[in-house]
């Protein structure tokens, strides 16, 4: 565009640029243009820049400062800080300096530099002298921040050294910064004609809507606006909303839902159809948090393995698609593991032990391991970046898959993380790896990135992008009394009393109050419609509407209009009602068959069909849990191998009573000492000593207490321990692990079933039983056995619970009886039959592909099931939600 010909419009904001660039597009194209200049639209600082760099070419500006980079600016922050440390031993220096970068960009824009060391608390004290630190290292170098360029900037003006603008317009400000003004002024003096954009007042319609949360708040926003689209609303249609990084997440989530179905699927391109204008911090999309990940691992750092499986399953890395299920497979092998982190090594080591056959992967591990081994201790941050970027190469990141937009333009938008980390050289001599990647992490969770899309039709933005705006409908979402009018923030390392003084943003609830209501205004009048919305609770909070705002709506709560299509099925079917079809069996299974699984096949179908189909049919079984030390099913495990070698060897309660206090507490050590060599060299690589140390002091003390218990029995010989035993009911074969048989006075028999967790004799009673193994085991014997019972080893909770055909088996041990008006069997043999017939029928449950979602008890059966993203139980058991 030239520029003696047109107006510079110059916006508080980058969000108020792109749209105004977008409105003068669009209004070109309406005038059936094909091609025309681009509208010279810049926010505040990109125009400042432009000055900057005109300035250097125009005759007697004098040499400029080397302005510096965000980057080197925090670096030098950060050392000034640490020199400056002295008894601060508990500051942390990344916070701080982000705050110091804040506190003197205020204090150079709105005039109190002058004021730093003459009044304020100790943190502004001590702010002051960082600052005349970093002004002393600015002043040795020839560099200065880019909060100075508006000085510069004026001074030039002043000198005639610089040719302003012919004409400026101002749009979307509320007012100027002393520094803004300055340059203004001057620019003013130097001829350029200033203008400022009015914000233009509609008469709007307010419609008020309180919603139960803010979840069903957003859902009827997108409602709305899918709605308006469906109408053929010309746009561009608002939303509008008070701390919109709080609600980020849930707004994308549903408003894709909603607007475009297709785009939540992955590696689509979402459709154009609603922007957000917050980013995410780059470190946070998949594309560059996989990257940031492989980058550790070269390091020599371990991760977490939940994040070492994402990584393996990540779509970015060479390999991906050809190796998708064996990597999966690699993943359920290490939770397996239990580790809580995991390093390359123990990967190498198991692809290289033949766990998982990925040839790919394990040629990239091995590559970047060698290549990583030849890296010097310390090098320039530059080194570095081209390090990292080898590194990722010879992992193939990011060619796993074609990258959608978004993906693409986040993996280069690392690449210029990467290249301001080489800058760093300016700055920063020779330092470290971890250096160096601790630099690019922070670089990345401190660049908030956002992908470049076409112009969308509903926009959702914060209120001070939105100020200025016109759109042809708006919804103001989540303004309640909390969020409107926002509380003050002032800088806690500037003076108080001159922030107010000098009018800073934010600095007191006064000047928040009357932004807020100048805002309020303006925001009200944007559209001819407004909808202004509110939760009436958050968590366990109530809420009410914001009282700058409510009053403008009325005392009665409108409906705003909404979509018919109510759900994402509906929304991908363009509105299509679908028709449902249940399908809840599977195919039978012939007679004879063989299930894996044991008793816990009866135990499932009794809990759920689904569950048992699931799980013992379709194999989807839950993955291995992580952590330091033993898992609870481990500790279990290993209760049950000690008792096993014990009672192999002591054989009887005679056994028992020949061993004093020590031998017993020496036997159970020798045997818990053995359990542990055998399951600790496994794939958890060897828990650390201590961890074993404690867990064969837990085993000792909880076994001793509870041998000293079964001192007190009746006599009794151990026959039969962690028996295999084969089980038939039906036509359907299990194969059963039996605890303990023990032999009772005049051969009468006792089954066991050792539990480490809670147990009811009760559970055994139900149509429908709970805990099914001890009846089953019961019925598996030749002989009916006398009793069955839980011998229960939780701490505080040792002793015996159990049903037996008569008393004095063992305490806790009672003799069956039916329970008066209940109707139950009448005897032990009657009771036996009972559950002959109850286990039979869920064995032919099982055997004809019984798959229906059928809970015992919803919700509580379903606490604890690994399967709730298979069979979608609460989706179908949620609520009909309130029509607000």
């Amino acid at each position: 565009m030239d520029r003696d010909s047109a107006v510079t419009v110059v916006t508080a904001n980058r969000r108020q640029a792109l749209i105004l660039r977008q409105t003068h597009d669009t209004e070109q194209i309406h005038e059936g243009r094909t091609c025309w200049p681009a509208a010279d639209v810049l926010p505040w600082a990109a125009w400042v820049q432009r000055l900057c760099d005109e300035a250097l070419l125009q005759p007697g500006a004098g040499p400029a400062p080397l302005w510096l980079t965000a980057a080197e600016e925090r670096w030098w922050w950060e050392q000034v800080i640490e020199e400056q440390r002295g008894e601060r031993a508990l500051l942390r220096t990344e916070p701080a300096a982000r705050l110091a970068m804040d506190a003197w960009r205020l204090a150079q824009e709105w005039g109190i530099e002058p004021e730093l060391g003459r009044s304020g608390g100790e943190d502004a004290r001590l702010f002051a002298l960082w600052a005349a630190a970093f002004r002393r290292r600015c002043a040795s170098a020839g560099r200065d921040s880019t909060s100075g360029q508006v000085h510069h900037l004026v001074r030039c003006l002043g000198a005639g050294a610089l040719e302003p603008p012919r004409a400026l317009r101002m749009a979307g400000f509320d007012g100027f910064s002393p520094g803004q003004q300055a340059l203004l002024d001057a620019l003013t003096a130097a001829g350029c004609e200033l203008s400022e954009e009015p914000p233009v007042a509609q008469s709007a319609t307010v419609l008020a809507a309180d919603y139960g949360d803010p979840q069903l708040e957003i859902e009827a926003a997108a409602r709305w606006a899918r709605a308006l689209l469906d109408e053929g609303a010309a746009g561009p249609i608002g939303i509008v909303v008070p701390g919109l990084d709080g609600l980020r997440d849930a707004l994308e989530r549903t408003l894709a839902a909603i607007l475009d179905p297709p785009g939540t699927l992955p590696g689509a391109d979402p459709a154009p159809l609603f922007n957000l204008s917050l980013g995410r911090p780059l470190a946070q999309y998949p594309v560059v948090a996989d990257a940031l990940s492989l980058l550790a691992l070269a390091a020599g750092e371990v991760l977490p393995t939940t994040t070492f499986g994402q990584l393996l399953r990540s779509p970015y890395l060479a390999g991906s698609e050809e190796e998708f299920a064996a990597r999966a497979r690699l993943d359920a092998v290490l939770l397996d593991w239990g580790r809580p982190e995991l390093g390359t090594a123990a990967v190498a080591a198991a692809l290289e032990g033949g766990a998982v056959e990925a040839a790919t992967l394990a040629e990239r591990i091995s590559a970047v391991r060698r290549a990583v081994a030849e890296w010097p201790g310390r090098a320039p941050p530059s080194a570095w970046a081209s390090r990292f970027g080898a590194v990722l190469q010879a992992f193939g990141w990011p060619r796993g898959r074609a990258l959608n937009s978004a993906e693409y333009q986040g993996a280069e938008a690392l690449g210029e993380a990467l290249a301001a980390l080489g800058r760093l050289d300016r700055v920063a001599g020779a330092i470290g790896q971890r250096r160096a990647l601790r630099e690019l992490r922070r670089a990345a969770r401190e660049t908030i990135f956002q992908p470049r899309a076409p112009a969308a039709p509903v926009q959702v933005l914060g209120v001070l992008e939105a100020s200025g705006l016109r759109f042809s409908h708006l919804w103001l979402l989540g303004f309640h009394h909390e969020s409107w009018p926002p509380a003050a923030r002032p800088n806690p390392l500037l003076p108080l009393a001159a922030q107010r003084a000098a009018g800073v943003p934010h600095s007191s609830p006064a000047q928040e109050l009357e932004f807020a209501t100048r805002l309020s205004g303006r925001l009200l009048g944007a559209a001819p419609e407004v909808v202004l919305s509110w939760p009436r609770t958050d968590r366990e909070r109530e809420l009410q509407p914001s009282p700058l705002l409510a009053a403008s709506a009325g005392a009665r709560p409108a409906d705003p209009r909404r979509s018919a299509v109510a759900d994402l099925a509906q929304a991908g079917m363009g509105g299509t009602r679908l028709e449902p079809i249940v399908d809840e069996a599977g195919p039978p299974l012939p007679p004879g068959s063989s299930a894996r699984g044991g008793a816990a096949v009866l135990r499932d179908q009794a809990a759920c069909p689904f569950r048992t189909f699931a799980m013992h049919r379709l194999q989807a079984l839950p993955l291995g849990e992580v952590g330091p030390g033993f898992a609870a099913a481990e500790r279990g495990s290993l209760v049950h191998d000690v008792l096993e070698g014990f009672w192999r060897e002591t054989e009887d309660s005679a056994g028992l009573a020949r061993l004093d206090a020590a031998g017993l507490a020496g036997r159970v050590r020798h045997h818990a000492e053995a359990a542990l060599r055998r399951r600790a060299p496994g794939p958890r690589g060897g828990a650390p000593r201590r961890f074993l140390e404690l867990e064969l002091e837990r085993i000792g003390t909880l076994l001793c207490a509870w041998l000293e218990l079964e001192r007190e029995r009746p006599p009794f010989r151990v026959v039969a321990t962690e028996r295999e035993q084969a089980v038939e009911l039906v036509g359907l074969h299990l194969q059963a692990r039996i605890d303990r048989i023990d032999e009772l006075r005049e051969g009468e028999r006792l089954v066991l079933d050792y539990k480490t967790g809670q147990a009811s004799k009760r559970a055994w009673l139900e149509p429908r039983p709970d805990e099914p193994q001890l009846p089953l085991y019961a019925l598996s014997q030749a002989e009916p056995p006398a009793g069955i019972a839980f011998a229960v080893l939780r701490p505080g909770e040792l002793g015996f619970a159990g049903l037996a055909r008569s008393e004095g088996l063992a305490p806790g041990v009672t003799a069956w009886s039916p329970r008066p008006g209940v109707d139950e069997p009448a005897d032990w043999d009657a009771l036996m039959g009972a559950w002959r017939e109850r286990l039979e029928a869920l064995a032919v449950e099982f055997l004809a592909g019984d798959a229906r979602v059928a809970p015992k008890a919803y919700p509580q059966t379903c606490r604890y099931c690994p399967l709730p993203l298979l069979c979608r139980i609460h989706d179908g058991q949620r609520p009909a939600q309130e029509e607000d």
